[in-house]
């Protein structure tokens, strides 16, 4: 099998395709993080992910959008999804169930965000979600949101009561009778990563397999080879995967393990090259902009107030000026979440200027907190 020229002839024309779909985009404007949840069938989880999300969303603070991406011949979901909740239906026509294609044109439809979160309909979030992710994402580009690449498993009588709002999945941990873990080593269910990441892999590979099957797996291994990826193990999150039958296609198909094999034999170089054809196309569609994530320009801000002579600044744009100034320094900073409060770690501080009148500890070492305390000494 040639796989480069089966790549090649079924790289898609987005743009053409979303001429069919339809859209029922209600968040606008840029997001710290995009959720896109891709459905066939499966209607009963609707109501379930969307509510256990929301209160992930409330208690992490941060702007973070969810969009569910049917792939269906009838639009199911759309009368199911909550008001918040943006909505995108792919006409099915006859063809197989393409999960990677989801996955894309959510991806191209809400690109204006730093981070995705591909997550399947059938797995409940705790509501510190977000703020644990966060945490294991430092010095990644990736994760797999849950601990030892498996997830718990409810039972079918623990799933019908959360399905009937009669129970709820913060009450529940691995110790109880009607929650099993799953399998470990799993490489899908839900992947945090960096927008940039998305597109340096290429996206999913909607070209090679269709229904449920190995996507995520070789999803999993493009980001591996050109991403740092881990699983989120410190601190653990535990995510409960609901009871339902078996997917219409368990069985993955012979053409798809097909394509899989032929991937997998692929020397490294030759990976790379295939990663990099998928790259410069999905870059046609979504932008990759040089831009500070919302929570870490916060703290640049500050920084810039503290350490920028006032005599150098342009009072009207000061900000935009010192954020410059900062980054040509090299200065790199990581967040870390430690009780609420995000830690700069910067790698090149003594490249920073610190006047002599400045108090307090050193750039080096600062929080969030001591940046608060010399521009604000009094509280």
């Amino acid at each position: 099998m040639d796989i480069f020229h089966e790549l090649r002839a079924g790289l898609r024309h987005y743009e053409l395709l979303l001429e069919t779909c339809r859209m029922d985009i209600r968040d606008e404007g840029h997001f710290s993080v995009a959720i896109i949840i891709p459905v066939h069938g499966r209607t009963e989880f609707n109501r379930p992910v969307c509510q256990y999300f929301q209160k992930a969303i409330q208690k992490a603070g941060i702007k973070i959008s969810l969009t569910i991406v049917e792939h269906s011949e009838h639009p199911q979901h759309q009368p199911l999804c909550p008001d918040w909740v943006n909505y995108i239906w792919i006409p099915q026509k006859g063809k197989p169930f393409n999960k990677c294609l989801a996955h894309n044109i959510g991806a191209i439809m809400m690109q204006h965000c730093d981070y995705f979160l591909f997550h399947d309909v059938d797995i409940i979030v705790p509501r510190n979600f977000f703020e644990n992710v966060f945490k294991n994402m430092v010095g990644r580009d990736a994760v797999q949101t849950f601990t030892e690449r498996r997830l718990l498993h409810c039972n079918k009588s623990l799933t019908d009561f959360i399905l009937d709002d009669v129970a709820y999945v913060e009450s529940f941990h691995k110790g109880n009778p009607d929650v099993s873990p799953a399998k470990v080593g799993a490489l899908g269910g839900s992947i945090f990563l960096t927008k940039e990441l998305f597109v340096k892999v290429g996206g999913f590979d909607d070209c090679f397999f269709t229904e449920y099957s190995i996507e995520d797996a070789a999803f999993f291994y493009k980001m591996q080879l050109l991403g740092i990826v881990g699983a989120c193990d410190s601190p653990p999150i535990e995510l409960m995967h609901l009871d339902h039958p078996p997917g219409f296609n368990r069985v993955t198909k012979q053409a798809d393990l097909d394509f899989y094999s032929a991937i997998s034999i692929l020397e490294l170089n030759q990976r790379r090259e295939l990663a990099d054809i998928q790259s410069a196309h999905m870059a046609k569609y979504i932008s990759v902009e040089e831009r500070v994530p919302d929570y870490v320009q916060g703290v640049i801000d500050l920084m810039a107030e503290l350490f920028w002579p006032a005599e150098m600044r342009d009072e009207s744009n000061w900000g935009q000026q010192a954020t410059a100034f900062l980054k040509k320094r090299g200065i790199a900073g990581k967040i870390a979440w430690d009780d609420g409060l995000d830690k700069f770690i910067y790698t090149k501080a003594e490249l920073i200027p610190q006047p002599e009148q400045i108090p307090g500890p050193s750039p080096v070492s600062m929080t969030y907190s001591d940046l608060l305390k010399i521009k604000y000494p009094s509280s």
